[in-house]
């Protein structure tokens, strides 16, 4: 049981001093979710055209877009923001993002993005 579990890595490393369940009330929920994340969840196929937002400063060095092509196929479309994660939702970076997000409104009628996102970049204006 994954409770089970994770109370004994929990306790072995707060015996060695590692860890302070206290400091980190939450982390056994965030645990039990990565888990069930990991485990459970399987992706089904999606039937319309996606556009993931993306910072091109990461912090680290996952790519964010792996696995979306294999689920999405040619619906999948990937717009960097030259910002970090954190900072692409502030001055002045969310300007671009609020220009993109107010384009796909108005094209959404039309259903596909493929004419507006070509080479892994949208045109915003």
């Amino acid at each position: 049981d994954i409770n089970e579990v994770l109370d004994v890595v929990i306790d072995k490393l707060a015996q060695g001093g590692i860890f302070d369940r206290n400091q980190f009330p939450g982390i056994v929920d965030v645990a039990k979710t990565l888990w069930l994340l990991v485990t459970e969840y399987s992706a089904n196929p999606y039937q319309g055209s996606v556009l993931h937002i993306h910072s091109t400063e990461a912090t680290g060095v996952i790519d964010s877009t792996v696995g979306w092509v294999q689920v999405l196929g040619e619906e999948f479309h990937s717009q960097p923001i030259q910002a970090t994660h954190e900072g692409m939702l502030h001055k002045p970076y969310v300007s671009e993002i609020v220009k993109l997000v107010e384009k796909l409104i108005r094209i959404s009628s039309r259903g596909k993005l493929e004419s507006d996102c070509k080479a892994d970049r949208c045109s915003i204006e």
